[in-house]
Parts: structure tokens; sequence; C-alpha cells
């Protein structure tokens, strides 16, 4: 299985988002740049990567919220879980990420991780990082995940 940990502010949504939206967000969807979700399903379409969200995004929200969520933003992918998320405050996004991979009977193939932020601690070779200043995800950004995505994960 190939997998995506998929943050939300930062990757699916960007300050010119937020400047060209505002006063027109009515709801939480609203928050999500549908140009972003576009590259995410040409990357998961591309891979066939499914997603596992390790956003904030996922914090008192059930897996099931989750998808419909992304359901009604457009995102195609299957959601496969969240990371899991203690209380914290300095733990590493990486380290989470880590232990939602041990938990799992298989780890995944191969992984990538679409963040704005950096703390992925032993993990950060396997960031594609992305700029909520500068456009979240990108095109640039979608051709290093699938080449990440095309390499097996040991």
């Amino acid at each position: 299985m190939k997998v995506i940990f998929l943050d939300v502010d930062g990757v699916l949504n960007s300050l010119e988002h937020f400047r060209d939206t505002s006063g027109k967000r009515k709801c939480e969807a609203d928050q999500i740049d549908r140009a972003c979700v576009a590259r995410l399903n040409s990357l998961t379409q591309r891979t066939g990567a499914s997603i596992v969200v390790s956003s904030c995004w996922r914090i008192g929200k059930s897996l099931r919220q989750l998808r419909e969520l992304f359901k009604t933003v457009g995102i195609q992918a299957r959601v496969v879980g969240k990371t899991p998320h203690t209380n914290k405050i300095s733990r590493p996004r990486g380290d989470e990420i880590q232990s939602w991979i041990d938990s799992r009977k298989y780890a995944p193939d191969s992984f990538v991780i679409l963040d704005d932020d950096s703390d992925m601690a032993h993990l950060k070779c396997r960031l594609v990082q992305t700029s909520f200043e500068h456009g979240g995800l990108l095109d640039e950004h979608i051709e290093r995940a699938v080449v990440m995505l095309q390499e097996l994960h040991s």
C-alpha cells in the first residue's frame, strides 16, 4: 500500500486562497482550495496512494467525518486513517506518523508526507514541504511526491 500523510493547512489551502475567499467562507469545506484538491487527486490517480490524515484537522473528528469532509471538497482517494494525537505539545508530527505506521500489521510499501511544517524528526527525508505563503500544494510538489511513492520504503 502507498500512503500519503496529509496535512491540510498550507497544503490544501494557502494565504492566497484565504485572501481570495475572504468573506465568502461559510463552512469548513470553504477553507479548502479546489485547485489544490485537483493536484492531490492527480497524485493519487497516478500512484494509487491512499490518504492518512496527519493534519490538526483530525483532532476532534472521527474518521467518518474526515471522509465526508474530503468527499465534499472532491478528494477522490480512499482515506484509510488518521494519525494518533497526543497531548504533548512538543511532540514532532513525524513521531505521530511513525506511531501510525508502527500500529499497522503491515507497514506501507512507500509513503510521502505532504506538509508545510518540517517537524518530521527522522521521517524528514519522506517530506515534500509545501508553503502556506506560496500557494499550498503545487505541481512541483506532485512530481516530487510521485517519485517518492514509486520508491520502496525500507
